[in-house]
């Protein structure tokens, strides 16, 4: 969130700081090819304090923004850096890029940027799992900014991307245990032994000592 700018102060910033003091900490940058752009970026942790202050200079200068970043109507010069320090206590990295370098951003760190030179620029948004969360933070920061502004609409959808990926992770892990052979700790069951044959009947013993004694006359 942020960028360059496009209110009359911001523009006499940008202005100010190529043709000011900041043209020399240009001139003392070391490194191979040409400068292309100046960045500024601020932790996310510090994006609440220099939200209010923002507010604070909008105010002092008759302006009502809907949101001090989002809008992008400033460009924190120099002087508004050192006081950004002095009141707040919020520092941010101040570093250039050259052609053919590329700028990671982390998710909910504001910035901006300064281009010094005519530069094209290609830009790619994308939710990794990591920021998720801090993703979805940021939908509810946009939530309440009017329904015309063009930080409204959820460029990044974050929610439809954790459904999705949920989807498609339970998918993978049905799909797995569905085709997952037997687990080799497992003993092996043992089979039923076979049912045993019924017992040969027996013949009945002989009768004896039924028959009457035989008796002599």
């Amino acid at each position: 969130s942020g960028g360059g700018g496009g209110s009359a102060h911001a523009v006499a910033s940008c202005r100010d700081e190529v043709s000011g003091g900041e043209g020399d900490w240009l001139s003392r940058q070391r490194g191979t090819g040409a400068i292309g752009a100046v960045w500024d970026i601020w932790a996310a942790e510090d994006e609440p304090r220099l939200s209010a202050f923002l507010a604070r200079v909008a105010s002092e200068r008759g302006e009502a923004p809907a949101h001090p970043i989002h809008d992008q109507c400033f460009y924190v010069g120099r002087a508004l850096r050192e006081r950004l320090a002095a009141e707040e206590g919020v520092r941010g990295w101040r570093f250039v890029q050259r052609q053919g370098e590329a700028v990671f951003i982390p998710a909910g760190c504001p910035h901006q940027v300064l281009n010094v030179r005519a530069c094209i620029k290609v830009a790619q948004d994308f939710v990794s799992p990591e920021h998720l969360p801090r993703c979805l933070s940021l939908l509810d920061a946009f939530r309440p900014l009017p329904r015309a502004h063009k930080r409204s609409e959820d460029l990044l959808g974050p929610k439809a991307i954790a459904a999705h990926a949920a989807s498609r992770a339970l998918h993978a892990l049905g799909a797995h245990f569905l085709h997952q052979p037997p687990h080799e700790s497992q003993p092996p069951q043992r089979q039923a032994p076979p049912p045993r044959p019924p017992p040969t009947p027996r013949p009945p013993p002989l009768l004896r000592g039924l028959a009457p004694p035989l008796r002599w006359p």
